[in-house]
């Protein structure tokens, strides 16, 4: 199933007579002025997980759909970050701000203690310089403490666990 196929996205638009379309050129095309009230009924799971995030509305179809646009064009990781961008962090930001900002979001694919574990033994080479001395090392204190100072962050995107590893970035932003 293609994030591109547009016969599964169906938006309704309720007016003097019910339409379904799929594209913004449809709407411009039979809708506009028209619509009294309009609403995404079906699409892919991209597609629904986008209306989530930013609802369509007479106001802004055709924002919606350039934005949708933009979101499709995302890395996996990218989306993980737009949604943490928007809802997780403290005074969250708007989508297209979201959608600006997600590729300098630095992100890795894992709980918060794996990105630990991983970023530890990278940086410092604990396992291979320092052999069975890295159990030593007090991985779920450090978590702590970087989760505590908000330096890294937790966001939960399609069932997958994303850390945020440049968290205190966007916090000191205040976006």
């Amino acid at each position: 199933m293609s994030i591109f196929n547009e016969r599964e996205l169906k938006i309704v638009a309720y007016g003097e007579r019910t339409i379904i379309f799929n594209t913004y050129q449809e709407y411009d095309t039979q809708l506009i002025g028209i619509a009294k009230d309009i609403r995404f009924i079906n699409g892919t799971r991209l597609e629904t997980m986008f209306n989530a995030l930013y609802n369509i509305n007479r106001g802004n179809v055709k924002q919606w759909f350039y934005l949708l646009h933009e979101y499709k064009m995302l890395t996996l990781n990218e989306r993980a970050a737009v949604r943490w961008l928007m809802i997780i962090l403290p005074k969250g930001c708007s989508i297209d701000r979201a959608i600006e900002l997600a590729p300098r979001v630095g992100i890795y694919q894992g709980s918060e203690l794996e990105y630990v574990k991983h970023f530890v033994n990278d940086t410092f080479h604990v396992e291979t310089k320092l052999g069975c001395l890295d159990k030593y090392f007090d991985y779920d204190a450090y978590t702590f403490d970087l989760v505590r100072d908000k330096a890294i962050s937790k966001v939960t995107y399609e069932g997958d666990v994303f850390t945020i590893t440049n968290a205190n970035e966007f916090n000191v932003w205040g976006i």
